[in-house]
C-alpha cells in the first residue's frame, strides 16, 4: 500500500486540528467553570439542570414569601399587643368605676379615658401593614376596614371589610395564613348580654340602626323587639315575644337615643312608612359596642342608690365582656405564634432543600477542575507528540539516501 506526500499531511493535520479542537473546549469550560458549553454537549444533563433552576427559583420565591409573612404576623402580633394593653387599662377603669363610692366627678374623669383608650383602638383596628395593606380587611387589604358614624353620644364603629384570610405559599404544596380578619378578631366576641338590631331586608329607606347593647340589666328581658315605622317619622316599639306594643306613634329623630325594656340603641338617616328594624339575643356582641356601653354608663349622672346599682351591675356586665374580649385577642396571637413557629420551620426545610438544589445543579453544569486540567495535559501532551512524529515523518524521503 503506498501512502502519498498528501495524505500524509491530511492526515498530520486533521489529527492536529482535533487535538487543538479539544484543547480548546477544556479551556473554554475552565474560563466559564461550565461543563456543557452547548445544549448539544449533553442534553440530558442541560435539560435536567434547567429544570432544577427552576425549583431553585420557586424555592427562593417561597423565602421571600415567608419573610414577607413573617413580617406581617409579626406587625399583626405588635398591633394585637397594643389592643390587649388598651383593654387591660379599660378594664381597670371598668373595676374603678363599679365602685358605689366613687363620685360623679372621678366617674367622668374615668370615662373621658376610656374614650381615649376607644379612639386607640379604633386606630389600631385600622392599622396598616408594612405593605401598605390593612391587617384587618380580610381580602380588602386596600379598604379601611372600621369606619365610626356620631350618633347622640357616641360613635358608632362598624366593620366594612370582609371575612377573608390572606395566605402566602411557603412550599410546593403549602400555604400560611398571613392576615386575620378584623370581624373574627373585634367583632365575634362572646357575650351572655349580647343583642344585635338588623334591618329587614325590605326596607325602602336608608335609616341605619346602631349597635344595641344593655343600658339596664335589671330590666332586660330576653325578649324579641320591633321597632316599626308607622309613617317617615314615626315608629312603634312592638315586643314580638309577647305581640305587644311597648309605645306607639314616638316622633323619630336621626341619632336621637332608643331605649326600651333595659335596651338602648340608635337610628339613623332617613326612613320609609313601612321599615322595620327586629332586636334579637345573639351570641356575639362586638368590642366597641361593649367599650361604648361602659363609656355612656359612666358619663350617665347616677345619683340615687338605684342608679349607682345600675351603674355597678353594667360595670361587673361589662367587665366579663371585656375578659371575653382579652381571651380572644390573646387567642389570636396565640395563633399567631403558631404560625411563626411553622414558618421557622418551612424557612429551614427550604434553605436545605435548596443547598441540595444548588449542589445537584452544579454537579451537572459545573466542570470538575481537576478532571479538565487533566485532561487538558494528556491533550496538551498527545498533541506534542503528534507533532514530533509528523516531523519525523515529514523528514522521511528517498533523496535523503540518493
Amino acid at each position: 500500500m503506498r501512502i502519498s506526500t498528501a495524505q500524509i499531511f491530511q492526515q498530520g493535520l486533521f489529527g492536529f486540528q482535533s487535538q487543538q479542537v479539544n484543547i480548546f473546549k477544556i479551556q473554554l469550560q475552565l474560563a466559564s467553570g461550565l461543563k456543557n458549553l452547548r445544549p448539544s454537549d449533553d442534553p440530558a444533563e442541560v435539560a435536567r439542570s434547567l429544570e432544577l433552576e427552576q425549583i431553585v427559583s420557586l424555592t427562593q420565591q417561597y423565602g421571600d414569601n415567608i419573610d414577607a409573612a413573617e413580617s406581617r404576623l409579626n406587625f399583626e402580633e405588635t398591633t394585637l399587643n397594643g389592643v390587649g394593653n388598651s383593654l387591660q387599662r379599660i378594664r381597670e377603669l371598668a373595676v374603678q368605676g363599679a365602685s358605689t363610692i366613687l363620685s360623679q366627678v372621678g366617674r367622668s374623669a374615668l370615662a373621658t379615658e376610656m374614650r381615649e383608650r376607644i379612639d386607640e383602638i379604633f386606630s389600631l383596628s385600622n392599622s396598616v401593614d408594612p405593605y401598605g395593606d390593612y391587617i384587618f380587611a380580610g381580602n380588602q387589604g386596600n379598604t379601611l376596614p372600621f369606619t365610626q358614624t356620631a350618633v347622640t353620644d357616641y360613635a358608632a364603629i362598624k366593620f366594612v371589610g370582609d371575612q377573608g384570610v390572606r395566605s402566602a405559599q411557603v412550599s410546593e404544596s403549602d400555604t400560611i395564613e398571613t392576615s386575620d380578619s378584623g370581624a373574627d378578631v373585634f367583632m365575634k366576641i362572646p357575650s351572655d348580654q349580647a343583642v344585635h338590631g338588623v334591618a329587614d331586608l325590605t326596607n325602602t329607606g336608608s335609616a341605619q340602626i346602631a349597635p344595641v347593647f344593655h343600658s339596664d340589666a335589671s330590666l332586660v328581658t330576653g325578649n324579641n323587639y320591633r321597632i316599626q315605622f308607622t309613617s317617615a317619622t314615626t315608629y312603634d316599639i312592638i315586643n314580638d315575644t309577647t305581640s305587644s306594643t311597648l309605645s306607639s306613634g314616638v316622633a323619630y329623630v336621626s341619632g336621637a337615643t332608643i331605649e326600651f325594656d333595659g335596651l338602648r340603641t340608635t337610628i339613623t338617616g332617613t326612613a320609609a312608612n313601612g321599615d322595620a328594624f327586629r332586636v334579637r339575643d345573639a351570641k356575639y356582641q362586638d368590642l366597641f359596642t361593649t367599650l361604648n356601653k361602659m363609656a355612656l354608663a359612666l358619663e350617665r349622672d347616677s345619683t340615687s342608690s338605684s342608679q349607682i346599682a345600675q351603674l355597678s351591675a353594667t360595670m361587673q356586665e361589662s367587665i366579663a365582656d371585656i375578659d371575653n374580649a382579652l381571651d380572644n385577642v390573646n387567642e389570636y396571637r396565640t395563633r399567631i405564634g403558631g404560625r411563626l413557629n411553622v414558618m421557622d420551620n418551612y424557612r429551614d426545610q427550604n434553605e436545605a432543600y435548596l443547598i441540595d438544589t444548588q449542589s445537584a445543579i452544579s454537579l451537572l453544569r459545573d466542570v470538575d477542575y481537576a478532571e479538565a486540567i487533566t485532561q487538558l495535559q494528556q491533550y496538551s501532551l498527545s498533541l506534542q507528540a503528534a507533532q514530533a512524529a509528523f516531523a519525523l515523518i515529514d523528514d522521511n524521503s528517498l533523496f535523503n539516501y540518493l
